[in-house]
């Protein structure tokens, strides 16, 4: 299957981190990955180091478009992941969940990860929501409002149009992944700085992927950077 990505973000300080993977499990994380994770929490604990607070910054300021402001409960998820650092109660869900939980952590960006099979597309584009768009995220049935927000969209061919799926403040519930989940696509959103550039970024992205693969013997997959007015194709990879 080739999968197309696409973004349209009306500005140029902003890349994305594309992530496919093929042959995943959603069981429970290995010892590799749960040692990282408890290291990283534990690195957590301690202040930011500058590097890492001017990026924690840069990831508010890349959601600052339109109305849209990033305070309180609409701040990237990366916020969330080092309070709950701190308050020691990171969350262990499995080993796709942990896995984007474990890298969004450890570099201090926010990350998205859904299941490609309740996606229904092969398409995916990324553009500020729209003024009427929305979508459930928990299972409390919540609602987020997305005008202004930096979403990802998949093409709907029975609605023909895009609907949104990810963010990178809350994810939608009907595409997050399930213990049945076998194939996922990911986005790592990145602010574009000074020493954390496309190099960089290709590196934070290739360790999503490669952790993803941990999950289950044989897994597959590919990763890319795509520029905030560009577009790629990627192939999921089978046996």
């Amino acid at each position: 299957m080739r999968l197309h990505f696409s973004a349209s973000l009306p500005r140029d300080d902003i890349a994305l981190g594309v992530v496919i993977a093929g042959g995943v499990r959603a069981g429970a994380a290995g010892p590799s990955l749960s040692e990282a994770i408890d290291a990283c929490v534990a690195e957590r604990k301690a202040p930011l180091p500058p590097e890492l607070e001017t990026r924690r910054g840069a990831c508010r300021d890349m959601l600052r478009n339109g109305v849209y402001k990033p305070t309180g409960r609409a701040k990237p998820a990366s916020e969330y992941l080092v309070r709950t650092a701190l308050e020691g109660a990171f969350p262990r869900i499995n080993a796709l969940v942990d896995s984007n939980n474990f890298v969004s952590l450890r570099h201090l960006v926010p990350i998205s990860v859904w299941d490609l099979d309740l996606a229904a597309s092969e398409r995916f584009d990324f553009h500020l929501g729209g003024a009427d768009e929305s979508y459930v995220f928990n299972s409390g049935g919540q609602v987020l409002q997305l005008q202004d927000l930096l979403c990802g969209h998949a093409w709907s061919e029975a609605e023909q149009r895009w609907v949104p799926i990810v963010n990178p403040v809350k994810d939608c519930l009907r595409t997050k992944t399930t213990d049945a989940t076998t194939a996922v696509a990911g986005v790592v959103y990145c602010p574009v700085l000074p020493g954390f550039g496309v190099k960089e970024i290709e590196a934070v992205t290739a360790e999503l992927r490669d952790r993803l693969l941990e999950s289950a013997p044989g897994a597959r997959g590919a990763s890319a950077v795509l520029e905030s007015n560009g577009s790629l194709s990627l192939e999921l990879p089978t046996d």
